[in-house]
């Protein structure tokens, strides 16, 4: 928390149970809780969002994202549930959704690594693992 005291959006974080920095959720369906865990890596210089399912036997199974350290500030991450959620235009990252399309993602908790107050890039279980999407605003 050391790197977040007094940051912008530090009340916003201080009203969230896991401070958006850790949530939990059922991410791949199977009926457990599962924990997703922002960590600050200094050693790589970055910040890297890692899930830890239920059924995982090291913590670090799955690193889902990596941003440089400066932008950790910002960031927060926080469970969704299923739902329809409309994609943003170019943000740079490869999937098959066209811009603005609504999209129905996955049948069980939607994992959300956000900015505050900007995009989102929402993460979701599938048979081959964690894919994503940038959502809009």
């Amino acid at each position: 928390m050391r790197y977040l005291l007094g940051t912008a959006d530090y009340d916003d974080r201080l009203a969230h149970p896991h401070h958006h920095l850790a949530d939990t959720g059922d991410f791949d369906g199977d009926g457990q809780e599962d924990v997703a865990r922002l960590f600050v890596q200094r050693d790589e210089g970055v910040s890297a969002l890692f899930v830890t399912l239920a059924r995982d036997a090291a913590p670090w199974a799955h690193r889902l994202a990596t941003v440089p350290l400066a932008e950790v500030v910002r960031l927060g991450v926080v469970t969704r549930k299923h739902g329809d959620f409309r994609t943003t235009c170019n943000m740079g990252v490869s999937d098959d959704r066209a811009c603005g399309d609504v999209s129905e993602i996955g049948d069980h908790d939607n994992l959300s690594l956000f900015t505050f107050e900007a995009a989102a890039r929402v993460f979701w279980w599938t048979p081959d693992g964690f894919v994503s999407a940038w959502m809009s605003d």
